[in-house]
């Protein structure tokens, strides 16, 4: 099934149904057998879903995500995964804190994820400054401490 081209009118994303930030994207939806493209919102200045190739059943099925970013915990045995966070959206969702836009984290060793809200994500910061500045005073310490012992 090839990807429809966007020309002409077609081009268009100003409409005036849309939100803004929010273009009209084709989406493939349907059975692997008896898919089709239709024409969807999109919040494409964040969302990084190939919404043309990443099929859904139904267009309730659709959703939006931004790129992860990850926190990390390296040791000297490698590094593990503590954490990962997107902006996402479910424009669809029975919740409707979901079909506003939303941080979700999720750890590096669950199937569990958590729905954030802005203030939450900014109070988790905060703390986590504080606790930054601590473990570097930490390092700090250590290095010391080794300097002292290998003397």
């Amino acid at each position: 099934m090839a990807t429809p081209q966007l020309t002409g009118a077609s081009m268009r994303t100003d409409h005036p149904a849309l939100a803004p930030g929010f273009s009209l994207v084709p989406m493939l939806i349907g059975r692997p057998d008896n898919a089709q493209y239709v024409w969807g919102p999109c919040p494409t200045t964040w969302c990084h879903i190939k919404h043309d190739r990443d099929r859904q059943v139904a267009i309730e099925d659709v959703w939006h995500s931004g790129d992860y970013i990850d926190l990390e915990l390296p040791h000297r045995d490698g590094t593990e995964l503590l954490a990962y966070f997107r902006l996402g959206l479910d424009p669809y969702s029975a919740d409707e804190s979901k079909r506003r836009p939303f941080i979700f984290a999720e750890d590096g060793n669950t199937a569990m994820g958590y729905y954030m809200d802005p203030e939450h994500v900014e109070a988790m910061c905060d703390k986590a400054e504080k606790s930054i500045a601590r473990l570097r005073a930490m390092a700090a310490a250590c290095r010391e401490a080794a300097t002292e012992v290998a003397a």
